[in-house]
C-alpha cells in the first residue's frame, strides 16, 4: 500500500456527495477521500495534533476525463499514524557555551560594592571611622579587585602586584596606618 509522509491540513465533509475530503501538505498528493466516518475522525485527530503523519492510501482509476480521454486517478484514505521522529544525528559538533564579558562600568560597580562591604566590615578595626575613611578603604578594595589580573597572568603568585597609592602605609605596607589587629579570643568570658 503506498504511503506519504505529510501533515493533514484540512478535513471536510462534502454534504452533497457524502465524501470526506482530507487535504495534505504533500506536493503531489494534495487530497485523499473516504466515505468512512471512523477514518475521517482519525484524520481529523491527526489534523488537530498538527503532527507529521505516515498516511496510507489506495489508488483506483475513476471516471474518464473528457478533456484528456484518460481516467481520473482517485486516491482513498486508508490509515494514518504519527510519523516517527528521526533520531538526531550524534556526530554534530557541540559548541562550547560562552558567556558575555561584563561591561567595564558594571564590573567597576560590582568591585566598588564589594569594597564598600569590606570597608564596613573592617570599621571596628579602624582608628579613623569617618565616612571619608570608609570611602577610601572601599575605593582601594575596588581598585584592587578591578585591576588585579587573573592568576595565570603572573604565574599564580601575586608578588608582582603593587599596592594602591591611596592606602599605602608609611612603611610601604598596605593599610598599615589604619588600626590595630582585632583582639584574640583570650578575652571571651566563656
Amino acid at each position: 500500500m503506498p504511503t506519504i509522509t505529510a501533515k493533514i491540513t484540512d478535513v471536510q465533509l462534502d454534504a452533497n456527495t457524502g465524501w470526506y475530503r482530507i487535504s495534505t501538505s504533500d506536493t503531489n498528493i494534495k487530497r485523499l477521500d473516504t466515505k468512512r466516518r471512523d477514518k475521517a475522525e482519525q484524520a481529523f485527530a491527526l489534523l488537530n495534533e498538527g503532527v507529521l503523519a505516515e498516511l496510507e492510501y489506495t489508488e483506483r482509476p475513476g471516471n474518464i476525463n473528457p478533456h484528456t480521454g484518460n481516467p481520473f486517478l482517485n486516491r482513498y484514505y486508508e490509515n494514518g499514524l504519527p510519523a516517527q521522529a528521526a533520531a538526531p544525528p550524534s556526530d554534530i559538533p557541540v559548541m562550547a557555551q560562552t558567556s558575555r564579558k561584563t561591561d567595564p562600568e558594571d564590573a567597576w560597580r560590582i568591585c566598588l560594592a564589594a569594597g564598600g562591604k569590606l570597608a564596613v566590615a573592617t570599621l571596628p578595626l579602624m582608628e579613623q571611622r569617618s565616612f571619608e575613611a570608609q570611602k577610601q578603604v572601599a575605593y582601594a578594595w575596588a581598585e584592587y579587585f578591578y585591576f588585579t589580573p587573573p592568576p595565570q597572568a603572573f604565574g599564580n603568585s601575586p608578588a608582582g602586584l603593587t599596592p594602591s597609592p591611596v592606602f599605602a602605609g608609611a612603611d610601604g605596607n598596605d593599610y598599615a596606618d589604619y588600626g590595630t589587629p582585632a583582639p584574640g579570643d583570650d578575652d571571651i568570658p566563656f
